[in-house]
């Protein structure tokens, strides 16, 4: 073992050992009030006596209690052993400011290091909890030294002087017990906000928001919450003290207020607990506005009165009223007041300086959450219980009652046997004769439909074909009567040379050249033609009106599923001209099938319609025709490029008197129809659609119709 010489120089006072643990016993220290005492001052002491106030001799840890004055330590090391670094460890993490300054040969002040709560985490050069300097000596070497340090909340300097093996070894037994430390409660937090969000009884929510601020407070009062959570803000770990220290406060006084429900025994005691909660929040405002001194009184001030009161409610309620809850608050309670005492007189010097009086708050803490998580247990258990004899209870009485219960049941099962059943026929007849009723106004819809439609097509192409017939009967003869015509003017033309003179002739050919002769006979066979396509083009149309009007329904006939659909787009071809695009892609070579002409006719004149009305606002609308052969049926796809149809009303499409157009635009039944069509074909009508992109309809019809 290394041996370590240390002479600690206040003002007479030197020390020896072989690593000085808390030598706060062998320093005197100079307390600066007026803030004017210099590192250079601070080593001429007979300057100083008329200006400082010297403290009285410390004991083996230096306490300085809660000061604003400046402190210095003025001290020597000599180095009597091997070792050429020596670790000088100040394990008091809460300090506003500390400096370590070596005095040379001669008299110069040199700052090695300066840090606290006042800078950054990262200033100290390390990832210690406590304030720990390297010291460089060499073997039976000396240095002088001297340390300032100032801080606005209590000053405790457990000064050490350590190899640096040694300190290692205590720093990572400081980690791995606060590790052990928030595990447990982490524990008992996660379990404890697992239970709640089970029975949702706000007793564990705030047992768990009580659980973290006591982990807060003991990060923030052993240094581990600057260190790890707000390394680079050294404004919020100077209020850290206050501000968690009232925060465990408040959600003590919360947890205990519900968990004891003491206002259902004292409602003043309640008042006052809030009260001290109010107190604790205007502490925390203090605190941040910088009162650290007010804030720091007000907390310990409410702390006292706070924990001596849920020591009396607590015994009251658990001896007197004999509640089972409270002893277990008690106990629990009474566990974290001790740690508290011990701390405290820790602080005041009447119980040593250690690391399990410094660490005992922790201790406390732990086996405290620990008790209440058993007590909160142990009220889910007592709840359980409750439940159950309350259950035992209504069991017994529905037992009683079970058997007036059996014998009214008999009388009134029957009666509801025989209602039910009167109802359950009344509902079958009312569901018959509503199906009925839908069929038959369906079919009645349809047939009056299709019945008007065909007596207006068919009339309305009856009374076109005669005329058109008889203009396209006149043109063969009136087209040969131009052409008689041409010839015996270019006959007359021809003899006029003989029969008149040269004058006469000019007249005739200036005669006709003023009226634009040859030009008219061009515009009059221009014009034949035109009439010749335009009653060809009428006739086209009145045959597809007829084709589409077919009225003989009652039997099925041969038919071209091409004619069908040509027929169709040139009765509707006023609504799709200059408006929607159309296209055909018609498989070659497509048989006749047996089929009902004019309902098909329908169904594809439905289809087109409601793509035509629902592509109303689409930019660039187009319908495609498709029609294929696949073994023993033939397919149609009508797509469009509308909006779609959304998921949750394309399954309601087929229903009758389904609509989502406005009241008076539509019955609800055309797609009802064009559906009992096809399957009356013996046929399949699929809709593929997505939103924003457009519609498919799919009718497969067989080829031999049964």
């Amino acid at each position: 073992m290394a041996l370590w010489l240390v002479s600690i120089l206040g003002l007479l006072s030197t020390a020896h050992a072989q690593s000085i643990e808390y030598a706060g016993s062998s320093i005197d220290y100079i307390g600066d009030r007026g803030h004017i005492l210099s590192v250079d001052s601070a080593l001429a002491y007979s300057a100083l006596c008329a200006k400082l106030e010297s403290a009285p001799k410390a004991e083996k840890v230096l306490n300085l209690g809660v000061t604003y004055l400046d402190h210095y330590f003025s001290f020597e090391i000599k180095n009597v052993g091997n070792e050429p670094e020596l670790m000088l460890n100040v394990a008091f993490p809460s300090v506003d400011l500390i400096e370590l300054i070596e005095i040379t040969d001669c008299q110069y002040p040199q700052l090695i290091a300066q840090t606290g709560q006042e800078f950054s985490y990262n200033t100290r050069g390390n990832s210690y909890r406590d304030f720990i300097f390297a010291l460089e000596i060499k073997p039976e070497s000396s240095k002088h030294f001297v340390l300032h340090v100032k801080s606005d909340e209590q000053i405790l300097l457990p000064i050490k002087l350590q190899p640096v093996s040694e300190t290692i070894t205590e720093t990572i037994s400081q980690d791995i017990f606060f590790g052990m430390y928030s595990g447990v409660i982490l524990v008992m937090f996660l379990y404890n906000l697992f239970v709640y969000f089970s029975t949702r009884d706000r007793s564990y929510l705030f047992y768990v928001i009580y659980i973290l601020s006591i982990g807060m407070a003991q990060a923030v009062l052993q240094g581990y919450a600057f260190r790890f959570l707000w390394p680079e803000l050294p404004y919020l770990a100077k209020i850290d003290t206050y501000a968690f220290g009232a925060f465990s406060g408040i959600t003590a006084l919360v947890f205990a207020r519900d968990f004891l429900k003491i206002r259902r025994f004292s409602i003043a005691m309640d008042n006052f607990l809030l009260g001290l909660i109010c107190v604790d929040v205007i502490a925390i405002g203090l605190s941040i506005s910088g009162f650290f001194s007010l804030s720091y009184n007000i907390i310990n001030l409410v702390a006292g009165l706070g924990s001596f009161s849920l020591l009396i409610i607590a015994t009251y309620l658990g001896f007197i009223k004999k509640n089972r809850e409270a002893k277990f608050f008690l106990l629990a309670w009474s566990v974290f007041l001790v740690s508290v005492i011990i701390y405290v007189l820790k602080d005041i010097t009447i119980v040593p300086f250690n690391d399990f009086t410094d660490s005992v708050l922790m201790v406390g803490s732990g086996i405290e959450s620990v008790l209440l998580s058993l007590a909160l247990a142990d009220r889910i258990n007592i709840l359980k219980l409750e439940n159950t004899a309350a259950q035992k209870r209504e069991l017994q009485a529905v037992k009683q009652n079970e058997k007036l219960v059996k014998e009214q049941n008999v009388l009134l099962e029957q009666k509801v046997n025989e209602r039910t059943n009167e109802l359950r026929n009344t509902n079958q007849q009312l569901e018959k004769a509503m199906q009925e009723l839908k069929n038959a106004q369906v079919q009645l819809v349809n047939s009056e439909k299709m019945a008007s439609l065909g007596q207006l097509t068919a009339g309305i192409a009856h009374e076109i074909n005669n005329p058109i017939n008889f203009v396209a009967a006149s043109i063969i003869p009136l087209r040969q009567d131009l052409n008689d015509l041409e010839q015996l003017i270019s006959y007359y033309d021809s003899k006029l040379k003989e029969w008149l003179d040269e004058s006469k002739q000019k007249t005739i050919s200036d005669y006709k050249a003023s009226t634009d002769f040859e030009f008219t006979l061009q515009e009059l066979k221009s014009l034949i033609d035109g009439v010749e396509e335009g009653a060809n083009r009428t006739a086209e149309i009145v045959l597809g009106l007829k084709t589409f009007s077919r009225l003989d329904e009652s039997e099925s006939n041969e038919a071209n599923v091409h004619d069908l659909l040509d027929s169709t787009l040139i009765v509707l071809r006023n609504l799709t001209k200059d408006k929607v695009q159309i296209q055909k892609h018609f498989v070659s070579n497509m048989p006749s099938i047996r089929c009902f002409p004019g309902k098909l006719n329908q169904v594809f004149s439905n289809i087109i319609v409601n793509a035509i009305q629902a592509m109303a606002n689409t930019e660039n609308p187009e319908i495609v025709v498709i029609t294929e052969l696949r073994a023993e049926v033939l397919l149609i796809h009508i797509k469009d490029n509308g909006p779609g149809i959304p998921d949750n009303i394309k399954s309601k499409i087929f229903d009758p008197f389904f609509t989502t157009k406005e009241v008076g635009e539509g019955t609800g039944l055309g797609l009802s129809i064009v559906y009992s069509i096809i399957n009356q074909h013996g046929g399949q009508l699929d809709v593929e659609s997505e939103v924003g992109v457009g519609t498919e309809f799919i009718i497969t019809l067989p080829l031999t119709m049964e």
